[in-house]
């Protein structure tokens, strides 16, 4: 597929002297009359600490919507640049755009010479000038090529992120990158040039099907950095049920496993990435989901799904996830090393299509359900620190299972029980 071309009164402005510093890129559908609402009053937020500020707003058009709706504006340095997605496969998940969409954002950067460009999610939850000032101003003054937010997050949030996206990524890739599938982010012009690139031709002859930023900023040249913001993003999954999701993003990770299977082989340990800022206030206490139905999908996952699970997983972790059924509900506990080991199984799996690779990944699911369960019994009520300390075991039992998964890895047909 072409690189999209950006508009041709885009590039007139560059060759005039350049059009803008700054792009601001929504990557999914949005509401055009709320994004120019708070579009212009972003603008006016960072003009009142950076003079001279130009920036333009990029967001896909709708279908059959007059490309001027709701963006005509008179105000000085402040541009709403609409674009079409060509045609391609949509996002794995909606709330994150597509690849088809990253090129295009990209066209629009290099049009216009902007410096950086920050992502933000379809809600707008981030669209507000400190925000934006946070995960952009490392970028802009040079010290940071990709800025990835940190959000508020209590106990029992974000877990599909924090029992295997985050612990995962930091293991691959050797960066502790807290939410490395986050909506919002900044990136260096260079940088979106190369995630451009990597969603067009692919990696080892393979088509991305998710854009990730957290594993461009993992390579040794590129310069990382985390910034706290106070936004929260509501659940975005009306519609999709836990299986879809979960496959979609590990779907999506695991085929990146294999492209970049050059670059996390040879990565030992993890360091971490610069977190600035201060921490936003927590959300209200969430109470944890109710242990026993995750428990009951778990066994009957267990029971349903023998066959299965013993194509992808070796015997002794069989036999673990059998005794493990024969627990009582206050005894259930699923040990770091294990899940990590499921998980890496779960990649290998997916590498080999031993399966079909949906087969696969919906037979994650009620392993999933297991470990929130287990996790809900053991923090239960003792705190974010003792929380944040738990995951960061989690991630160190990740990394000492490296081995494990570069052993299979690398001799697929061996079983180590």
């Amino acid at each position: 597929m072409e690189r999209m071309q950006a508009p041709e009164e885009l590039l007139d402005k560059k060759e005039r002297g350049g059009a803008a510093d700054l792009l601001i890129a929504v990557t999914s559908p949005v509401d055009a009359e709320k994004l120019a609402g708070m579009g212009r009053s972003t603008f006016e937020e960072l003009g009142s600490t950076t003079s001279g500020l130009r920036c333009v707003v990029a967001y896909p058009q709708s279908a059959g919507a007059p490309a001027e709706l709701a963006m005509r504006d008179e105000t000085p340095g402040l541009r709403f640049e609409p674009y079409t997605l060509s045609d391609g496969p949509p996002s794995v998940v909606p709330w994150l755009g597509s690849p088809a969409a990253f090129r295009a954002v990209e066209s629009i950067s290099s049009a216009v010479g902007a410096t950086a460009c920050v992502i933000v999610s379809p809600d707008l939850a981030a669209m507000d000038g400190a925000t934006i000032q946070m995960l952009v101003d490392p970028v802009l003054q040079g010290r940071s090529d990709v800025c990835m937010p940190v959000y508020p997050s209590g106990p029992f949030d974000d877990l599909l992120n924090k029992s295997i996206l985050s612990p995962l990524t930091r293991s691959l890739y050797g960066r502790r990158i807290l939410f490395p599938v986050a909506p919002d982010f900044a990136l260096s012009a260079h940088v979106l040039s190369a995630l451009a690139d990597a969603t067009q031709y692919g990696i080892a002859g393979r088509r991305q099907e998710m854009v990730w930023p957290a594993v461009e900023a993992s390579r040794v040249e590129n310069r990382a950095t985390q910034v706290h913001v106070a936004v929260r993003h509501e659940a975005q999954h009306e519609g999709l049920d836990l299986t879809t999701v979960l496959g979609g993003l590990l779907g999506a990770l695991f085929g990146e496993m294999e492209g970049n299977a050059s670059i996390w082989q040879r990565i030992r340990g993890s360091v971490a990435v610069p977190v600035m800022g201060t921490p936003a206030a927590m959300p209200a206490p969430r109470e944890p989901v109710e242990v026993r139905p995750l428990l009951d999908s778990f066994r009957l996952g267990a029971l349903n799904l023998p066959e299965v699970w013993s194509i992808i997983l070796p015997p002794v972790t069989l036999l673990e996830l059998k005794h493990l059924t024969r627990l009582a509900p206050e005894q259930f506990r699923i040990p770091d090393a294990l899940w990590a080991r499921i998980v890496y199984d779960f990649a290998l799996a997916y590498r080999l299509h031993s399966i079909s690779r949906s087969h696969i990944l919906g037979a994650l699911t009620p392993l999933y359900l297991g470990w929130v369960a287990s996790y809900i019994l053991e923090v239960g009520n003792a705190g974010q620190a003792a929380a944040e300390a738990r995951l960061e075991s989690l991630a160190q039992a990740f990394e000492a299972g490296k081995p494990y998964l570069l052993s299979r890895w690398r001799w697929p047909d061996r079983f180590n029980p």
